[in-house]
């Protein structure tokens, strides 16, 4: 906030827990999403992750650090956004589902994968994604086009498609240890691997 910006603050609090959480320090990265997400909330046009990519970290990262019961309140949350993308829908009951699993919960996990059925086959997951894509190569910068890679994987994968999510995990390969160095964390390649390891 020395910068007389505190609504910044939101942007760097989620990269500081981003580094956190490639080094699975999940724990330590708790605290700091949740004081992200509450900025973005009190400045919801500030620069930085929006609020919908802030909750679905801090619900993987409280399902990762052991508190899978409030995990799940929070990505509840984050499925009531109001207009939520189908690419945020898709990977938000994905997450749930899993979260679900873990918590023993077998038919909120159905009803999860039912629901993601439904995003993907009715909602326009794949053309959200392509969009997202063709935007990132335009105009985004090296971390919009991971993502935005990512998200293509994501959707392959899920609607079965692992020769074509083989090819986009090729291509995150390609990109992980230069915006690693960026960001002096093994973040991106970390992401690649559990991805390969899905595939």
């Amino acid at each position: 906030e020395s910068t007389g910006h505190g609504e910044w603050r939101s942007g760097v609090l989620a990269e500081h827990a981003a580094i956190l959480t490639a080094r699975e320090r999940h724990v330590d990265a708790i605290p700091l999403l949740r004081e992200a997400a509450a900025l973005k909330r009190r400045f919801p046009d500030a620069p930085g992750m929006t609020l919908e990519t802030l909750l679905r970290d801090l619900g993987r990262a409280l399902d990762h650090g052991g508190e899978p019961e409030e995990a799940a309140v929070v990505l509840r949350e984050l499925l009531a956004v109001p207009a939520l993308p189908p690419i945020d829908q898709l990977a938000s009951h994905c997450y749930l589902g899993h979260n679900a699993l873990r918590r023993g919960a077998s038919d909120e996990a159905l009803r999860c994968a039912v629901a993601a059925i439904a995003v993907a086959d009715g909602a326009g997951a794949r053309v959200a994604a392509d969009r997202i894509l063709e935007l990132a190569r335009r105009v985004g910068g090296p971390k919009a086009l991971f993502n935005a890679i990512q998200d293509n994987f994501e959707v392959a994968l899920f609607e079965g498609a692992f020769e074509r999510a083989g090819e986009w995990l090729a291509e995150l390969d390609a990109r992980a240890d230069e915006l690693d160095a960026r960001v002096g964390a093994p973040e991106h390649r970390g992401r690649v691997d559990e991805r390969r390891a899905r595939l």
